[in-house]
């Protein structure tokens, strides 16, 4: 039984959503909400049919295996996206945002992040299989329909490098020099379409996890994230799991 309450014990803690070493600003699980585990740092659901923001209700959300672990996750039509209101933020050209997505459209053009508040083409998509920042080409592995992914856009104001792949097999994506499209503007959009082209590229997405530090992480520290954190009756059901395991030894 000592060897099963030491189990359980790694198992919390490897399940625990504690953010690497890197300064975290904010991490947003999405367990049927839109909150911060980290302070500061709004995030609101926004409908681009014209009805503007809105809190997205229970039927929104989803359980589904995210890499392996039962996960809550928030599914959003095309109209529908994310705001991020980073204004706060002091440097805005040293930064990595990573995100868990999924979505049945990875052939043509569906933007997952706008860094200039969705005024311009320039950002984040899927595009032909692949994870790809516009204007630049896209690389990395093949992302299939239905796949969650994870990506993580990484800037230090000299190099933007966009990662793509899974936790344990992250790969360069995307790679480009210095510029403007990579500055943050005071709202990030995410997972709908820019006015630039009517929001007219995008798709039904899924996201499950959210975060955002203030440095930029190498391929070695996005690999190295924790994996999604499980839903509250999963963390609920291993934790009194534990607690049995525990009296039994004892």
């Amino acid at each position: 039984m000592k060897h099963l309450y030491r189990s359980f014990l790694a198992g919390l803690l490897l399940l625990t959503p504690t953010l690497s070493n890197a300064a975290a600003l904010a991490y947003y699980g999405f367990e049927e909400n839109l909150s911060n585990s980290l302070p500061g740092f709004s995030l609101t659901a926004f409908n681009y049919d014209g009805s503007g923001a809105y809190t997205p209700p229970t039927a929104d959300y989803a359980t589904e295996m995210v890499f392996g672990i039962e996960k809550t996750v928030l599914n959003l039509t095309d109209l529908q996206g994310l705001n991020l209101d980073v204004s706060a933020l002091a440097n805005k050209t040293d930064y990595t945002i990573v995100m868990d997505v999924r979505s049945s459209q990875v052939s043509d053009y569906n933007k997952l992040m706008s860094l200039d508040g969705g005024s311009s083409d320039s950002g984040v998509y899927f595009y032909d299989g692949k994870a790809t920042f516009y204007p630049l080409g896209s690389g990395g592995p093949t992302i299939a329909p239905n796949e969650w992914v994870r990506i993580a856009l990484s800037y230090d104001g000299t190099t933007m490098n966009l990662y793509s792949g899974d936790p344990d097999s992250f790969a360069l994506a995307s790679t480009g020099p210095a510029d403007s499209y990579y500055t943050l503007a005071n709202t990030l959009q995410f997972l709908v379409d820019d006015t630039h082209t009517g929001r007219s590229e995008n798709d039904a997405l899924q996201i499950s996890g959210l975060w955002l530090y203030d440095t930029p992480l190498t391929l070695e520290n996005v690999g190295d994230l924790p994996a999604p954190e499980p839903t509250t009756a999963s963390m609920l059901a291993l934790v009194a799991l534990f607690g049995l395991a525990k009296r039994r030894w004892r």
